[in-house]
């Protein structure tokens, strides 16, 4: 794979990873922590009241408890986790080239899930979920 084409294979990609990341982000705090954050053109985190369990008692969503910093923690993580996935991917397997986007795609994809709900977790226990 030439040095040109590659590079702008790493760049696309990674400029994918980052809009999925940044227009899944809030449907996934969602479907995480059942709170009522839906997608950024429906309103985002604006109707996030928390979980409600079976005993009809309301949790407060972890990330949206934190405000900006809350959702920002996990978007970075993703991105972080992303990069870094992305970035070792493109690195050490060389395919041609259209199957080397698909891969890379494909990797950012199931890193976004595996990083958010790692993160949702951690974020979990800390902020003491549910409470």
């Amino acid at each position: 794979m030439g040095k040109k084409r590659s590079w702008i294979i790493l760049l696309f990609t990674l400029a994918f990873a980052y809009l999925f990341t940044w227009i899944f982000l809030t449907p996934f705090c969602g479907l995480v922590f059942h709170c009522g954050c839906t997608w950024l053109w429906a309103g985002a985190a604006e109707k996030c009241v928390g979980a409600m369990d079976t005993a009809c008692t309301q949790h407060i969503c972890p990330w949206c408890d934190d405000g900006k910093l809350g959702i920002m923690l996990p978007f970075i993580f993703m991105l972080v986790s992303q990069t870094v996935a992305i970035l070792f991917v493109w690195w050490k397997y060389h395919f041609r080239y259209i199957y080397q986007l698909i891969f890379q795609i494909l990797i950012g994809i199931v890193i976004f899930i595996f990083s958010g709900y790692l993160e949702a977790v951690i974020h979990g226990l800390i902020k003491n979920y549910p409470r």
